[in-house]
């Protein structure tokens, strides 16, 4: 094998690697008996989604707020939701009249499921709060977050809405 078989193999691997790392596979199942801001489970039914894991007194979860804000304003209408997975850390957190509050508080009102068992969080493989999905129209991952959008200045809430412009004209 030349240097130029070579620079070749590593260029495919390298292109490979790359297309590989927009999709993540096929998006877990979200489950829940108790939803809100919604009349019942909500399915992702050909949508591009952000599914976000969170709890209501985490200060990283509460950072992302204006994030998740802006896309349902900017994509409301579109064939896009978000859907946030509360997973509690304390017990505190699991109290749903503080969940309900804290929503009406902070004016979130796109679909929220209660995950006090963790059933959610296990299943997706989620290891930090916040932990933000992008899923595409056919249920993939296409992107994922742990952390604050904007910690370090990581410019995640305009990557996320960019990426989210590109599969919605997706097929």
């Amino acid at each position: 094998m030349n240097t130029r078989s070579i620079g070749l193999s590593l260029l495919a691997f390298a292109a490979l690697a790359s297309a590989d790392s927009s999709d993540q596979g096929l998006a877990p199942k979200i489950t829940g008996s108790t939803w809100l801001n919604s009349s019942g489970p909500t399915m992702l039914n050909g949508k591009v989604a952000i599914v976000h894991f969170w709890t209501f007194d985490c200060i990283n979860c509460k950072h992302n707020l204006p994030g998740y804000a802006a896309w349902n304003r900017e994509f409301k209408g579109k064939d896009f939701i978000i859907i946030g997975i509360h997973t509690p850390e304390t017990s505190g957190e699991r109290s749903l009249t503080g969940l309900k509050q804290f929503l009406k508080d902070r004016k979130v009102d796109y679909p929220v499921v209660v995950d006090n068992d963790g059933a959610n969080w296990d299943r997706w493989g989620v290891k930090a709060w916040p932990t933000v999905f992008l899923i595409d129209k056919h249920g993939r991952i296409r992107d994922s977050w742990e952390g604050e959008l904007e910690y370090d200045r990581a410019m995640k809430t305009a990557k996320f809405a960019s990426e989210i412009r590109v599969l919605l004209k997706e097929g």
